[in-house]
């Protein structure tokens, strides 16, 4: 678990699409162990994008914050590091990894019940990626698995603080990374 201060403000990058609507869902469950309001400048920045990436390095990450802790969560499922340059360094704390391997939809498996079903697939497929295995049991493609559409629908009738939980008794842990249950109430 990460001990987070009321005087944080946390930056949250995500990977991908489907990253963000879950924690948006997250935020509007109000389900993280910080306030939504401890968020900087209340938004979230996708790794991958030029334009986030140059805000938080020319607008953010300059910025005085006090005595304030600068968090960076980085909500990811590979181990691609956040490029920071050194000058801003001594400021943030991290970034703090929170892994989601082997990748996200691995939730909807542990939703679903399926963890068992799916490794026995594995084994028989290692390249067998979560959301091609979930995508198989609804007879959708993965990019319609990865909608907003689908992820918000799939959520209102499972739960994923549960999922998330189950995920993090099964997930093997590696050092320094956490999961999305480590930064949950």
């Amino acid at each position: 678990m990460i001990k987070f201060y009321e005087s944080d403000a946390i930056v949250i990058v995500y990977e991908g699409n489907t990253e963000k609507y879950i924690l948006e869902m997250l935020l509007e469950q109000d389900a993280f162990a910080f306030e939504s309001w401890q968020l900087l400048d209340n938004r979230m920045f996708k790794r991958t994008n030029t334009q986030h990436r140059n805000a938080l390095e020319n607008q953010y990450f300059p910025m005085d914050f006090g005595k304030s802790r600068l968090v960076v969560l980085l909500v990811q499922d590979d181990d691609a590091d956040l490029k920071i340059d050194d000058v801003f360094r001594y400021k943030i704390t991290g970034p703090v990894f929170v892994v989601t391997k082997p990748e996200i939809e691995m939730l909807m498996v542990h939703s679903l019940g399926q963890y068992d079903a799916y490794q026995k697939a594995r084994s028989k497929n290692h390249q067998l990626k979560p959301s091609e295995f979930v995508a198989g049991e609804f007879g959708v493609t993965t990019s319609r698995l990865k909608s907003q559409t689908f992820v918000m629908d799939f959520y209102e009738k499972h739960s994923l603080i549960d999922a998330i939980k189950r995920h993090s008794e099964k997930a093997r842990r590696e050092p320094n990374q956490y999961f999305l249950n480590d930064i949950l109430k």
